[in-house]
């Protein structure tokens, strides 16, 4: 599979799992809040999310041989040097990376209102990372 190939599969995931994502933002606080399983495919949903923007960030960067990210936030940073994001974007977006960590990482202290304020908040963002990412694919 081509780079071009594996980046347009990511695109299509992303694009699903933000569909998914979208249709967790409908329910209420209430519900949200006392049900297992939409807690855990929401979060779950973010994960796959977040992973799709990295791995995408990754094959770029690996690509057009960008500077090797320190860790998963720089991998948006090193975007955003190279005008693949812009910087203000992708400044803010790094704040994905530390969700993701927090997902993987920290699940002992989830904090479920956070998650619930994300799916509310943040969710867009990956449609908009999708879009930069695509004109930048048209471009080279």
């Amino acid at each position: 599979m081509t780079d071009r190939q594996s980046l347009r599969v990511r695109l299509d995931k992303l694009r699903e799992f933000q569909k998914l994502l979208q249709g967790y933002r409908k329910i209420r606080w209430g519900i949200f809040k006392d049900d297992l399983t939409i807690q855990g495919a929401a979060q779950h949903y973010f994960l796959l999310a977040i992973e799709c923007c990295l791995d995408i960030g990754e094959i770029i960067i690996a690509d057009k041989q960008f500077r090797h990210p320190t860790d998963n936030r720089d991998v948006f940073r090193v975007l955003g040097e190279h005008r693949v994001l812009p910087k203000p974007f992708a400044e803010k977006f790094m704040l994905a990376a530390g969700f993701r960590n927090l997902l993987v990482h920290g699940y002992t202290k989830i904090d479920l209102a956070k998650v619930y304020e994300h799916l509310q908040n943040e969710v867009k963002q990956f449609s908009i990372y999708a879009r930069y990412i695509s004109r930048y694919i048209e471009k080279h």
